[in-house]
Formats: C-alpha cells, sequence, structure tokens
C-alpha cells in the first residue's frame, strides 16, 4: 500500500524535522509538503491533496483551527489531526468543531504520532494520554448530538475502573494491557463491558461519560 500523504503545518523548524523523520521512517506516511502558517497550510492543501494534516495549533496569521476548518470545508477527504504544547480545554474544542479528528501534545512519542494517524485514517478519534482528560472535557462540550449519558453512575468493578482511568487518559488496549499486567483480549472484554454499561458506542463515548458521571476525576492522573 502506497504511505499516506501527509502535509506537516508547523511554524517551528526543529519540529518540523523531527516530526517528518518519524513519519517518513514509519513507511506509512511521507510528507509531501510542510506549511509554516494558516494561509500556507490552506493554500498547500489545496494544491498537494493530502490524505492528512497534522496541524499545530498555534499559528502564525491565523491559528490551527481556522486552517481545519478551511481545509475540511475544501476538502472535506482530507483528515487533520491536531498538534500543540496547548491543553486548555477551549483551545482543544475549538479545533475539534473545525473537524480535527485526534489532538496530539507537542510532547507525544514517536509511536503515539503514529498511533494516533493511524486511529486517524481508520476513522477513529485518538488523543495523547497527557492531554486525555481536557480532550474528553471538550470532547463533552462540543458533541450536542452525543448519547444521552446514564443519569445514575453504574457500580464499576475494581478491574472495570482501572481498565477505565487508562482508557480516559487515551491508552490503547495494548498499552493498558501492559500496564494491568493482562492479555489485550482482556482488556478489550473489558472496553466492550464498559461500552454497554454506559450507554456509549465508541472509547470516546465511554471517556466522555465517564468524567460528566464523575467516574473518573477530569484531573486523574
Amino acid at each position: 500500500m502506497e504511505p499516506f500523504r501527509t502535509l506537516l503545518v508547523e511554524d517551528e523548524p526543529i519540529i518540523r524535522y523531527y516530526v517528518s523523520g518519524i513519519l517518513e521512517d514509519s513507511g506509512r506516511y511521507t510528507v509531501v509538503g510542510t506549511a509554516e502558517d494558516a494561509p500556507e497550510a490552506i493554500a498547500a492543501a489545496a494544491e498537494l491533496e493530502p490524505d492528512v494534516v497534522l496541524m499545530d495549533v498555534r499559528l502564525p496569521r491565523g491559528d490551527g483551527a481556522e486552517a481545519t476548518a478551511a481545509i475540511r470545508d475544501a476538502r472535506p477527504e482530507t483528515v487533520v489531526v491536531a498538534m500543540s504544547s496547548l491543553t486548555s480545554p477551549t483551545t482543544i474544542a475549538g479545533v475539534l468543531r473545525a473537524g480535527a479528528v485526534g489532538y496530539l501534545s507537542k510532547n507525544a512519542r514517536p509511536e503515539e504520532i503514529l498511533r494516533a494517524l493511524d486511529a486517524a485514517m481508520d476513522g477513529t478519534f485518538s488523543f495523547s494520554p497527557e492531554v486525555g482528560a481536557a480532550v474528553v472535557d471538550a470532547m463533552s462540550a462540543t458533541t450536542p448530538d452525543r448519547p444521552a449519558v446514564p443519569r445514575t453512575a453504574p457500580k464499576l468493578s475494581p478491574r472495570e475502573h482501572a481498565a477505565l482511568r487508562l482508557l480516559v487518559r487515551g491508552l490503547s488496549n495494548a498499552q493498558i494491557a501492559e500496564r494491568l499486567g493482562v492479555s489485550e483480549s482482556a482488556v478489550k472484554a473489558r472496553v466492550h463491558r464498559l461500552m454497554r454499561r454506559l450507554d456509549a458506542d465508541t472509547r470516546t463515548g465511554v471517556a466522555v461519560a465517564a468524567v460528566r458521571l464523575g467516574l473518573v476525576p477530569e484531573d486523574d492522573d
């Protein structure tokens, strides 16, 4: 399979160099262009027609949310994943409303960057563990058509609660399994039970419901 065509939007040269290396070395992504500000990002996306855009949120001459909205309006099939050092729910909510399907911290490890991009290309929302609570807060505030959350928090088993805390932080099933010392299939079973018990269709829905019901504090670490 051909690598996904990637547009990297970042105004810091060192970060552009670092992230470009990660993407190219993976063999799954190829950087077809870079941009340093919002107008450049919009123009580059129109010219290069990338499969995915890795978008800095704070940019010169505009911001990542504005660029994301413009790119998604012009080319809905292009996937946008945000990447920023900013972790406020307001900032995250803005870029999610604009159409981003993932949110990464600039401190994200290479495997986290690739996992988020892989998830995005597979149609799944993803975020860095360290911004998990802020993303969940932003998602719960920006999804008006979200499924209703149960009025009363269900009583979870210690195993379910342990898995839930890590899920809310953005860890994958494999990472949760490693942290808890169990098999990945056992984690998958717990996640499916959590989805049923919280009336959620997705992992993000589980995380949103968990925070709104107070099952996991938003500052949980």
